[in-house]
């Protein structure tokens, strides 16, 4: 491996960005899951449950991104919260007809939440929208308890289809090379249901080494941010509040702003900024700010001596997270290096980059975090981070 560059903070050309969107969706819950979320993972559960009873109902479980009954998944969640927590939706490809049944409809109305299941989101979206591309009834009476202030959850598949466009499928490396395409060599995106409107969702994210195809779809979808789920997590969208917030005992979630990223010769792409949040941590929607949890302390003493940062493969398991948050606690460290077959993956501080430390936690044994503003650089392998007109202070 080269060795690595230390480079003090950069000296970074400030850029105006548009004020954000004002928000269509002002009331309703959402439960992004990455998947993977834990039986034992209760404060996710427990949260589900409690805001579709505040609608007034139970969790509507679908499966309709896969196949066969939820009704183990309802009687897990009314062993969490007591009988009458959820029922079972038969909505799905195993029900011909079912989109369009006024009895699964009446089911719905009954409800206080929605949770989608896992599986395929592609088949997911085939079941809830009609060939013309409509909502099929049942879809139809999912987005008026949304409207009218319900919970929508979604876990893996279900996840994804927040967003609009969605991903539906394709890797960090092979979105890096080939961008957003409409065959597997890339990543493809596909219309998604829309419940969330603040960008792109991910899943699985950290798990399986999605950032790199997460940055690519954001920006292909024209969106400004990216909002990536790793697994035994939920990023809790509230509508009212216009603010999310990252639960349960997972790595976090990951917010990607490609608002200023400049593209370049063979697919360089620089200017990205990351953010990282995780349980208690809240991302205010209106000012694209975080204000961490309580139980941090801002990171003025670093944890680890000083010393490169790297990975011989950026897109393994947990890498991106290892990565982000050695930089922001190894001594004199001002970047990261991740390797792709093709690119070299950067993360990179800079004048703005905060951060704060928390506890081990007992159940993944990994430190928590707070990351706000750290830089990324993709850039060909062997190829300057720096995005073009910014200046090093010096190099050490």
């Amino acid at each position: 491996m080269r060795p690595v560059r230390r480079l003090l903070p950069l000296l970074l050309a400030v850029t105006a960005l548009p004020a954000l969107a004002a928000p269509t969706f002002t009331t309703g819950t959402l439960f992004i899951l990455a998947g993977n979320t834990g039986s034992n993972n209760n404060e996710v559960w427990n949260a589900m449950i409690a805001a579709a009873q505040a609608h007034g109902g139970p969790i509507g479980v679908v499966p309709a991104a896969s196949s066969g009954s939820a009704q183990s998944d309802a009687d897990f969640l009314n062993g969490k919260g007591g009988a009458g927590s959820a029922i079972a939706i038969d909505l799905g490809n195993d029900w011909p007809g079912s989109a369009e049944s006024p009895a699964i409809v009446s089911q719905i109305q009954s409800c206080g939440g929605i949770f989608f299941l896992g599986g395929s989101q592609t088949t997911l979206m085939n079941v809830l929208l009609r060939s013309n591309g409509e909502r099929s009834a049942a879809f139809q009476a999912i987005w008026d308890l949304y409207l009218a202030g319900g919970m929508i959850a979604g876990s893996s598949a279900g996840a994804a289809i927040m967003s609009n466009p969605m991903i539906r499928d394709g890797t960090s490396t092979g979105a890096l090379l080939n961008g957003v395409t409409t065959n597997t060599s890339g990543v493809r995106i596909s219309t998604g249901a829309g419940f969330f409107e603040h960008g792109m969702t991910d899943q699985h994210f950290l798990a399986r080494g999605r950032l790199g195809r997460l940055v690519v779809a954001t920006a292909g979808a024209g969106f400004r941010y990216g909002f990536g789920v790793d697994e035994g997590c939920a990023f809790v969208v509230d509508n009212a509040a216009q603010t999310g917030t990252a639960i349960g005992y997972g790595s976090g979630t990951v917010v990607v702003d490609v608002g200023n990223m400049t593209a370049g010769p063979g697919n360089r792409r620089t200017g990205i900024v990351v953010h990282f949040i995780e349980d208690g941590d809240v991302w205010d929607f209106a000012t694209g700010t975080i204000l961490p949890a309580g139980n941090k302390t801002a990171i003025t003493t670093p944890l680890y001596p000083a010393g490169p940062i790297t990975s011989n493969d950026i897109w393994d398991g947990w890498e991106e997270w290892r990565l982000m948050t050695r930089l922001v606690d190894t001594a004199g460290a001002s970047q990261a290096l991740g390797l792709d077959p093709n690119f070299d993956v950067y993360f990179l501080r800079a004048p703005q980059t905060q951060a704060w430390r928390g506890a081990v936690h007992p159940v993944n044994s990994r430190r928590r975090y707070t990351i706000i503003h750290e830089l990324m650089s993709i850039v060909p392998t062997g190829e300057d981070p720096l995005p073009v007109g910014l200046t090093m202070m010096g190099t050490i």
